[in-house]
């Protein structure tokens, strides 16, 4: 089984994609990781040296490579990833989706701590990034909600409750929805 983690930069999709990988007893792959493995350099200088446009056709491409090799994974995607709707489309199709939310100020501090692996908030101060993720959130929120699983972090501190979900979801292929809390 496929799972997909979405959700804004700095949410924790790696650190808590991870620790499901560990409790599905399966691989976790990182898009962005595998991405400057792929291009020998890191998403920061994939923006600034060829734009977001580029990052974001290589993103779609390495999705769909990773798939292909990959029948059980857990897999951490970018946050912009599924402003593209093909994207969103695929994911569902061939996986479980989750949407990992967390409150606005654990986001900022999350981005602050290491701001080089955020491109869209790269120099900005911690006014700027809060005005800028809530733009980004009210951009990307309904294709996020798209998603199979709505779930805030803290599911991760019961493991049995998240993997209860993905399985009645996997079975039953009805939506899941726990919206931990509303930004």
């Amino acid at each position: 089984m496929r799972i997909f983690l979405v959700g804004l930069p700095g949410v924790g999709k790696t650190h808590y994609g991870k620790k499901l990988s560990q409790i599905l007893k399966c691989a976790h792959i990182d898009l962005d990781e595998e991405i400057e493995n792929m291009e020998g350099i890191n998403v920061s200088q994939i923006f600034k040296e060829k734009g977001e446009a580029h990052f974001r056709q290589l993103e779609t491409t390495t999705l769909k490579k990773v798939c292909q090799k990959n029948n059980s994974i857990v897999l951490s995607v970018g946050g912009g990833l599924l402003m593209d709707l093909e994207n969103l489309h695929f994911i569902k199709k061939h996986g479980v989706t989750i949407y990992l939310k967390r409150p606005l100020t654990e986001i900022v501090e999350n981005i602050k701590r290491e701001p080089e692996k955020r491109p869209l908030f790269a120099g900005q101060t911690e006014q700027e990034i809060v005005s800028n993720i809530k733009t980004v959130l009210q951009l990307r929120r309904s294709n996020y909600e798209q998603t199979h699983i709505i779930t805030g972090v803290e599911a991760f501190q019961n493991p049995q409750l998240l993997t209860n979900r993905i399985e009645l979801f996997t079975n039953r292929g009805v939506s899941l929805i726990d919206i931990v809390e509303n930004n």
